[in-house]
């Protein structure tokens, strides 16, 4: 029995507005391209590709966006050492130790992601990691992880309405991290946590687990 926990990165398990918006404001310097107003670069955090190209487009060239993103991801992997979640760690463990495969399902790129996760001291709490296509939004690459772990159960845990539906895309449970950096986006969760320690009871209850 495989069953998958597929964890958001950026306000589920990193606090990745003490380092993104900063990394943004960096990328944009650079660039010497016009400084977007805080909200579009608070709500970039766990954007897809194509949702910050969007979002970038009244600041920077089309062209430039890949530059920008590069930019960001350097900068933000400098900057996120002990961003991770108090909590999340044990998290991790806990989940393991019920027979759960906690892995991540995030809109980040490879270098982005490996670079933060190792920074915050949560690489080796997760094995393999797979990433979907670019221009692919949420909900496509949870499938296609469910899918390529040959999931028997699964759940998404996450702070954004990008995780919330790609739960529902999928037909599965999600949990909402009020904690997180969008408490007001994840209230329809089929369970919403306020701390990382709740997320492993939630994760018994959901799938049918029983108390812990």
């Amino acid at each position: 029995m495989i069953r998958l926990i597929a964890f958001d990165l950026d306000g589920t398990l990193s606090q990745s507005d003490r380092f993104l918006i900063r990394s943004y404001r960096q990328a944009s310097e650079r660039l010497g391209a016009k400084q977007p107003p805080e909200g579009t670069l608070r709500n970039m955090i766990g954007g897809s590709y194509i949702d910050n190209r969007t979002l970038m487009e009244p600041y920077i060239k089309p062209e430039q966006f890949d530059l920008f993103s590069q930019y960001t991801r350097e900068f933000a992997v400098k900057l996120s050492e002990g961003c991770a979640y108090p909590g999340i760690v044990d998290c991790l463990e806990e989940l393991k130790g019920m027979g759960c495969l906690p892995v991540l399902c995030s809109n980040g790129l490879s270098d982005y992601v490996e670079g933060v996760l190792q920074s915050e001291g949560l690489r080796d709490h997760f094995g393999q990691l797979l990433y979907g296509q670019k221009s692919w939004d949420k909900t496509q690459v949870l499938s296609y992880l469910m899918d390529a772990y040959h999931a028997d159960q699964a759940v998404m845990v996450g702070d954004r309405h990008f995780d919330l539906e790609a739960a529902r895309g999928n037909k599965i449970p999600f949990i909402g991290c009020a904690y997180g950096l969008f408490p007001e986006e994840i209230q329809t969760a089929d369970r919403v946590v306020e701390t990382p320690l709740q997320i492993p009871q939630a994760v018994s209850e959901l799938l049918g687990m029983g108390e812990l």
